[in-house]
């Protein structure tokens, strides 16, 4: 009997040591702190400069949020041509595929780009992360090949923006490389307030014999004036990107080999190069508005020859009610792309300002 005794007694010694790791590591949001795994691009051979011939994964303290604890992770990548950037989350989880799922999950998230001081992307009102909204939400963070992480973000290959890769390096005493002090940005995704153009009309008269207004870039001042005037969405080329880079704003615009890539699907500021514009924006051209400014009715919706030649002017809500209750779906859709208005897409209303001194569209209150 007492070996059996012995035995018993060494279990019971044992088994608070047990339960003590188990429940240390479900504390522990994703892993334990001061993992690290580097992966290398497989092939290495004839890669582009913008791809990412390799990056680091590394997990840092664990804090208390209001949510519940959460975990410091960065990933920290290098390209073909030298570039480097990092992306660095506080999170209750490793990040999910998807946008939704990674915010509710997400309390903090900061992007740096080569030496520029980092950003801290967040709502202006609840102080909530603002992730990046590009559709690429599924792809942004490494995903194993097979089956799970060990530890939370090792594994012996790996998915990642299209490209696979090895494992090169892991350890478990790593010096987590925090990010120096970032700079937050407040934006306000939900409610985009801006023109479609970055250029404006170099005259402001108004043009009643069908010309075409002559427009000019619209400069650094210009963009200064219209964020105070409360607007947060520009298109924007290559330079004036560069003007706006740490302003509390989102851009669009197509620059080519300007627009930094992958950095850009990162960028919580970044848009795309286009965005559709959906109802309720409706439009007339200026002879409609001049029958509005001397008559106080709504003028009649302009027959087919009218909407053949264009829009230039986007009603306010009670007016594209009252136009487009008049539009057969069939005629809205086939005006719509006469127009070309698949250009512009957001998800949520995007209020247009004054075409005479931006280049966008003029309302009438």
């Amino acid at each position: 009997m007492k070996p059996l005794t012995a035995t018993v007694a060494v279990l019971l010694a044992l088994a608070p040591a047990a339960l003590g790791s188990e429940s240390q590591e479900s504390a522990r949001p994703i892993g334990q702190p001061g993992t690290q795994a580097v992966y290398r691009h497989e092939p290495q051979a004839g890669l582009r400069g913008s791809v990412v011939e390799r990056f680091t994964l590394c997990l840092g303290s664990i804090e208390q949020g209001s949510g519940g604890r959460c975990q410091w992770l960065a990933l920290l990548a290098t390209k073909v041509n030298g570039q480097r950037f990092g992306v660095w989350l506080l999170g209750r989880a490793f990040p999910p595929r998807t946008v939704e799922q990674a915010t509710a999950t997400t309390v903090r998230y900061i992007l740096q780009e080569g030496n520029d001081p980092p950003q801290e992307f967040t709502h202006r009102f609840s102080g909530a992360p603002v992730l990046p909204s590009l559709g690429a939400g599924e792809y942004l963070w490494p995903r194993p090949r097979n089956g799970d992480f060990d530890g939370g973000i090792v594994a012996s290959q790996a998915s990642w923006l299209g490209h696979q890769y090895l494992l090169e390096t892991s350890g478990r005493n790593a010096a987590f490389p925090s990010p120096p002090e970032p700079r937050r940005l407040t934006l306000l995704p939900d409610v985009l307030v801006g023109v479609p153009s970055n250029s404006r009309t170099k005259d402001n008269a108004r043009r009643y014999d069908g010309s075409d207004y002559e427009m000019v870039r619209l400069t650094q001042d210009n963009y200064t004036e219209m964020i105070r005037a409360g607007m947060n969405c520009f298109r924007v080329d290559a330079e004036q990107a560069g003007w706006l880079k740490h302003e509390t704003g989102v851009l669009l615009g197509d620059w080519g080999a300007d627009v930094p890539f992958p950095e850009c699907l990162f960028r919580s500021t970044y848009l795309g190069p286009a965005l559709f514009l959906d109802e309720p924006a409706v439009g007339t051209r200026d002879y409609v508005i001049r029958r509005t400014s001397r008559k106080t009715r709504l003028p009649p919706f302009p027959d087919a020859a009218d909407r053949a030649r264009g829009v230039s002017v986007a009603f306010p809500r009670r007016r594209a009610r009252w136009i487009t209750d008049r539009l057969s779906e069939r005629d809205a859709c086939a005006h719509g792309r006469r127009r070309g208005h698949d250009e512009f897409r957001a998800t949520e209303p995007v209020f247009l300002g004054n075409h005479d001194r931006f280049g966008g569209v003029a309302t009438d209150g």
